[in-house]
């Protein structure tokens, strides 16, 4: 299974911050997003058997998701109804509010990704770069439900989640699904 620890759209929220559009409900999201560590989590992650890892930033999640998947020679396949968003961020997408790393990453990650019937608001939440961002983990099926428990209550501020699973290699290494 696939966990992702902290919510996506920090930079749609940064980019709304200069545009002085942010709400202060989304401005305060991030801002506790960022400035939490992604230790609490490793320590947890210590605890089990992981099979991979990355921090998600710059790239995004398509780009950091496609790496790690890549590597291992395997397909993600993520669930968009799973993810962690960071509250509006979809909206700013939404209005063009879009970092410029957004458009790189999504052209870095094109050919190996099928986003499916993903609008592209929600592609430019899966490239959006991160900063600051949470750890995505590949976790035995058996062990996640214990992990998101420890994880909640390590750190309850945050949103995150169980968002996919790892499959054999298919034809893209990363499939996006609204399942």
């Amino acid at each position: 299974m696939l966990i992702l620890t902290k919510p996506l759209g920090c930079g749609l929220v940064n980019t709304a911050i200069k545009a002085g559009m942010a709400s202060d409900e989304a401005l305060k999201e991030a801002v506790t997003s960022m400035v939490t560590l992604n230790k609490k989590a490793k320590e947890i992650f210590d605890q089990f058997d992981i099979h991979a890892c990355t921090d998600v930033t710059g790239f995004g999640l398509a780009g950091h998701a496609l790496e790690m998947a890549s590597a291992s020679d395997v397909t993600f396949e993520i669930d968009m109804k799973n993810l962690p968003i960071i509250s509006e961020a979809l909206c700013y997408a939404e209005m063009g509010l879009v970092p410029e790393g957004t458009y790189r990453n999504n052209q870095f990650v094109s050919s190996e990704v099928d986003f499916g019937l993903l609008t592209e608001s929600y592609k430019d939440v899966v490239c959006d770069p991160q900063t600051s961002g949470g750890l995505l983990v590949s976790v035995a099926k058996e062990q996640s439900n214990e992990i998101m428990k420890r994880l909640h209550q390590a750190i309850p501020d945050i949103k995150m989640g169980v968002i996919g699973r790892v499959l054999n290699k298919e034809e893209k290494n990363i499939i996006f699904c609204n399942d």
